[in-house]
């Protein structure tokens, strides 16, 4: 999903309209934290901070946790079009706003000791992604082993923020390190009923005393919330509708565990879900129902002796391809969309709706003339998906087709995307017969034996 543009004056989404955001389940601080270790949170501006994690900061410095923010810019260019501050002379302010807020959040901790400690890059405010070497090197120096990182959504849609999120993420995922995403400029611009990538976030309440925190250090920037002059473009940056985003005990997290995600977490991400949500990709949506469309006319055959779909969801491909197979074999590793896919494919009785936790519950039906693997394959570690393919090519007929379809934008918290899973298959030597590439996705119908007819 490319970035929106979007700008701060724009109306945007109304704080109430994300108050589902916040009825998300909740995590404490003991899951965001263990005992003994230390935060680090990367943000790109000064506020980014204190609007995305500033109840956790308080949080954390209050029960002894050891809380450092990297500040990459001094966020001189908010004005970019002021008549009565330069540059420069902004750099000055917020600084001077970011050391008072860093004193808010750690007021919140009783021990001396435990004060917010930060340090700041001064990298060119807009021009942030392109010190991509400088940030990981500053968060490689302070980094334990126990180090938590925090930063801005990796698609919160401005560049800055979405730039320190990818690097950020990339050190946690090569060290081994919890990754916490906050989203600041999502609430504005994404509706949560068009967007439901929030679904996968997770709230952390704030108790008084760090509500209290957070609320003294967003007043810490004057520069950002209050006109600098009477002048149009010395207007607030954060708006008073923006900022009742923030006004709330609540802070939302999405939370990568160190290691990349695969088979044994998909289970719970998903049964979560769809228990938040019962249509969460939205499957009549113009694209979901469009790229079905792509893929039955990409299968030339009329009809399909035996048919394993991998990754079911609540059915809507399956009903489809239930019409054009004898037998048709639909798993998914969340037993809650299983149920619902049953409900919904009852008076299919060629179907077999089936939970399993893929490879390692692999169907014992068989040989499938036709495997089914949509928006599903980057679900898996990199060795998960070579066993799955091993499974697939010891499970289908000399003559079988598989079909792979995905998504090919980036795929938060998990080991691979749609390019890896379509990379791995062609390494095994599978024959593409059909391809179909648009910017939003990739379709490719395999064969596995080299010598098999064309489709």
């Amino acid at each position: 999903m490319s970035a929106p543009r979007f700008t701060h004056d724009e109306p945007g989404t109304g704080a109430s309209d994300w108050d589902c955001a916040h009825e998300l389940p909740g995590v404490t601080m003991t899951q965001l934290l263990s005992p003994g270790a230390s935060l680090i949170v990367v943000v790109a501006h000064p506020d980014d901070e204190t609007l995305g994690a500033g109840g956790l900061i308080a949080t954390a410095a209050a029960h002894g946790h050891d809380v450092t923010v990297v500040l990459c810019s001094d966020g001189e260019a908010s004005h970019p079009d002021s008549r009565t501050h330069t540059r420069r002379e902004l750099a000055v302010i917020r600084r001077r706003e970011f050391t008072a807020a860093m004193d808010a959040l750690g007021s919140a901790s009783k021990k001396s000791c435990n004060r917010v400690s930060f340090t700041a890059l001064g990298l060119p405010d807009g021009h942030v992604g392109e010190f991509g070497t400088e940030i990981e090197r500053e968060l490689r120096r302070l980094v334990t082993p126990s180090t938590t990182i925090a930063s801005p959504w990796r698609s919160d849609g401005h560049s800055d923020h979405d730039a320190v999120g990818e690097i950020a993420a990339a050190v946690a995922a090569e060290l081994g390190l919890t990754l916490l995403e906050f989203p600041i400029w999502y609430w504005h611009w994404a509706q949560p009923a068009a967007d439901p990538r929030w679904r996968s976030m997770r709230t952390f309440r704030l108790d008084p005393s760090a509500a209290g925190a957070k609320r003294l250090a967003m007043a810490a920037y004057p520069s950002q919330t209050t006109p600098l002059s009477a002048a149009k473009e010395d207007a607030p940056v954060l708006t008073e509708q923006f900022l009742q985003h923030f006004h709330r005990d609540t802070e939302v997290f999405l939370r990568t565990e160190p290691g990349p995600l695969g088979a044994p977490q998909a289970r719970e991400t998903f049964n979560s879900l769809f228990d938040s949500d019962p249509d969460p990709w939205r499957f009549d949506s113009d694209y979901e129902v469009r790229k079905r469309e792509v893929l039955l006319t990409s299968l030339a055959r009329p009809v399909y002796r035996q048919a394993l779909e991998l990754g079911s969801a609540t059915g809507a491909l399956t009903e489809r391809l239930a019409q054009r197979c004898e037998c048709v074999v639909a798993i998914d590793a969340s037993d809650v969309a299983v149920e619902r896919s049953r409900v919904r494919l009852s008076q299919y009785r060629h179907v077999r709706v089936e939970h399993r936790e893929v490879p390692a519950d692999w169907p014992d039906t068989g040989p499938f003339d036709l495997v089914v693997m949509s928006e599903f394959g980057y679900y898996l570690t990199r060795i998960e998906l070579e066993e799955v393919f091993e499974r697939i090519e010891a499970s289908v007929t000399p003559d079988a087709q598989v079909v792979l379809c995905h998504w090919l934008h980036p795929i938060d918290g998990w080991a691979l995307d749609g390019r890896d899973v379509h990379e791995a298959a062609r390494r095994r030597g599978w024959t593409a017969r059909v391809t179909h590439h648009e910017a939003d996705f990739l379709l490719e119908v395999f064969t596995l034996n080299a010598s098999a007819d064309s489709i």
